[in-house]
């Protein structure tokens, strides 16, 4: 196993226990082809922990909430995903090679057209990695005819997205795939992308550890 190989299984991980708590049964399984640009990374194994107490949740097999499985299984497929497109920036060192949100937006426009129109894209790269994710999610199952998003944004540390267009015909399926990423985005750090939770600040954000202590460093050295 190279060093982005157990980079990208270490982010896998830390995404999936911020979400269901620890995973003892957990697979990750670094694919055997070899890719210059992505490393893939399957998922096996994932048993979320549903709250003791009665929250008015029922948690069935097939219900649409934060711990039914196949809803688990698509919110861990989209952090494969999004593994995989964060490891084409590893940098040798460790860290990530820098990008810019404006070039990460037009970029998106030009691939995906109408699914990222101009000015719709109001979040930084972390998270629109993330809605690359689902993009390739949506291609991947024939979804993306005749979407047309008006927004894309943080709204109180998730990641909201709107749309001008979408067909009634594949709406219900099109909003599972969005309400996975949304969940997903709650413990994407918006700053870096690595594994993070929510912050309270004078916002709402997502952040991980190391974003975080930076921040509070900045704030009592009188920085940003």
């Amino acid at each position: 196993m190279t060093t982005r190989d157990r980079r990208a299984a270490r982010e896998l991980r830390g995404y999936l226990e911020r979400l269901y708590g620890p995973q003892p049964t957990l697979t990750l399984t670094t694919a055997e082809e070899v890719s210059s640009e992505r490393v893939y990374v399957y998922v096996g194994g994932v048993v979320p922990a549903p709250p003791a107490t009665d929250d008015g949740q029922t948690y069935g097999a097939t219900s649409f909430d934060h711990y039914a499985p196949a809803f688990v299984t698509v919110v861990a497929r989209l952090a494969s995903r999004l593994v995989a497109i964060r490891s084409a920036r590893y940098a040798p060192g460790g860290g990530l090679v820098p990008a810019c949100a404006q070039d990460g937006a037009e970029d998106l426009h030009a691939v995906y057209g109408k699914l990222f129109p101009d000015g719709a894209v109001e979040v930084d790269v972390p998270w629109q990695e993330l809605a690359r994710a689902v993009a390739e999610e949506l291609s991947e199952a024939g979804l993306l005819d005749r979407l047309q998003s008006g927004q894309i944004k943080s709204k109180f540390a998730s990641l909201r997205w709107y749309f001008d267009s979408i067909p009634q015909s594949s709406k219900s399926k099109v909003n599972y795939i969005l309400r996975a990423a949304t969940d997903l985005s709650t413990v994407v750090c918006e700053r870096c992308g690595a594994p993070g939770e929510h912050r309270r600040r004078a916002w709402h954000v997502i952040a991980c550890d190391a974003c975080e202590e930076a921040q509070r460093k900045g704030r009592r050295g009188g920085g940003g």
